[in-house]
């Protein structure tokens, strides 16, 4: 069968969902403009498997989100601690409330920041709040080599229109498997994020797992795959 998410804002929950027909929330053509949430629980003792979407047979995962591009983009201006702006490489279509990352260029990871847009005007991103820690947006040495060291940190938008989401605690994961002789179980995804997925230290635990399928076919237009987190 095939259960299509409206559009509308939606959240579908559940320990787990096994697909062999078709799991769709957008398309292409029409990708879906609202906000859905497909959450896997760890609530129901009985069920077989917990926090699993798994895509069997000749199933179709189908998630496509609305494009807000780029999905991610670098500094073109170091931005210090404190600042609340941001100057990118190229105008991004992001909009406020939604969710960035600029990355770290320390050697603290940690020093990764998330925060909430503001504005946008042009190549210019306005923050709710100020950054903590400062962000190198230039390439080192290029006057003396023509190629210089790149130390622009990467800003990635982390708001999508579809969310898969595990467990904050426990994780879960999306699984392709078990194709049958008249094919294999596909994904088409594009900007979905999802979160709180794969589960450390456990083999075949992950965000996304496509396993013993065989070969996979890229995808042709209009669908790009691009804006997958």
């Amino acid at each position: 069968g095939t259960l299509v998410l409206a559009c509308a804002a939606l959240a579908l929950a559940s320990d787990s969902i096994r697909v062999t027909g078709k799991l769709q929330v957008g398309t292409a053509q029409h990708p879906f403009h609202e906000k859905a949430t497909i959450r896997l629980t760890d609530d129901f003792a009985c069920a077989p498997e917990r926090r699993v979407l798994a895509v069997e047979g000749r199933g179709l995962l189908r998630l496509i989100g609305r494009a807000t591009g780029p999905s991610w983009t670098q500094l073109a201006k170091t931005a210090p601690a404190g600042a609340v702006e941001l100057v990118l490489a190229e105008p991004p279509a992001w909009e406020p409330g939604q969710e960035l990352v600029v990355a770290s260029t320390d050697y603290d990871m940690e020093q990764a920041e998330v925060r909430v847009v503001r504005a946008v005007a042009g190549n210019r991103v306005t923050l709710l709040t100020p950054l903590d820690h400062t962000h190198w947006g230039a390439v080192e040495g290029q006057s003396i080599d023509g190629i210089g060291v790149d130390e622009r940190a990467e800003v990635g938008l982390l708001s999508r229109s579809i969310v898969v989401r595990g467990s904050p605690l426990r994780g879960g994961h999306t699984l392709l498997r078990l194709p049958d002789p008249g094919g294999a179980p596909r994904a088409e995804l594009a900007w979905t994020a999802f979160r709180d997925l794969g589960e450390a230290g456990v083999l075949g635990r992950y965000p996304i797992h496509f396993h013993m399928i065989g070969d996979a076919a890229g995808y042709v237009e209009p669908f790009t795959g691009e804006g997958i987190a």
